[in-house]
């Protein structure tokens, strides 16, 4: 699927996918609206679209911002609270020239450095940093979990999905979701255990979930209200 581009004066995103077969309006935790088109769909079009769905975006936007409270602090946070790990960092933030980066200072906080009005790539480069910091701890939990059932990846990778927790790729490479760490210990290492029940079944299946509750006793619980979860994810993350 290509990047968003803002579509001309009419306040939502436009995506072009080789994948779909027509015209979708989709509306993030934000209330942003995107509208995906196939290949060949007239863009004009995505307006009129807009246009004539107009009461649904209303609607669609407020079940968002029911669902999703806190999802008005779109800004930076100026402490860092990863509850999975039971860490804290404070961010500051230094204005300069370049690219924003983020660097760890001696009383055990965070520094931002670059222009402050650029907040998705200051986003980007705290989800940079937080893959590289968090891999410790997603490679000890995974192998606390993991071990005693003879379960162990191959490689472990840090992501920042916006949609998943976690995956687990046929070669045995687990990906986990930076935004884990901000979910509850206990959900953390549910979707930590449900990753690694993967690499003895792909699939979803009965045996899948047999698999997992030897590995997470309670896992079809601690399964809903991981459903849940992302509601209470810090607004900038949504």
């Amino acid at each position: 699927m290509s990047a968003s581009e803002p579509a001309p004066g009419d306040g939502f995103l436009l995506r072009v996918s080789s994948r779909a077969r027509r015209a979708r309006i989709s509306i993030d935790p934000h209330g942003r609206t995107t509208v995906v088109i196939p290949e060949g769909f007239d863009p004009a079009l995505a307006a009129e679209l807009v246009e004539e769905r107009a009461d649904w975006i209303r609607s669609a936007r407020a079940r968002m911002a029911e669902r999703y409270p806190g999802s008005g602090q779109t800004g930076l946070p100026g402490t860092l609270r990863l509850r999975a790990t039971g860490e804290s960092f404070a961010l500051g933030h230094r204005p300069s020239n370049g690219a924003p980066a983020i660097r760890e200072v001696q009383d055990g906080g965070l520094l931002l450095s670059g222009p402050g009005g650029d907040s998705e790539a200051a986003k980007r480069a705290l989800l940079a940093w937080l893959a590289r910091h968090l891999r410790p701890w997603a490679e000890s939990r995974l192998a606390a979990i993991g071990e005693p059932h003879g379960l162990a990846p191959s490689k472990v990778v840090l992501r920042s999905q916006r949609t998943r927790w976690g995956s687990c790729s046929a070669t045995g490479t687990i990906s986990v979701n930076v935004r884990t760490a901000f979910l509850e210990e206990r959900l953390a290492d549910y979707v930590i255990a449900h990753e690694l029940a993967h690499l003895a079944e792909m699939s979803h299946g009965p045996a899948y979930w047999r698999r997992l509750e030897t590995i997470m006793p309670g896992a079809a619980r601690l399964d809903r209200e991981l459903s849940h979860a992302g509601r209470s994810l810090p607004g900038w993350l949504l």
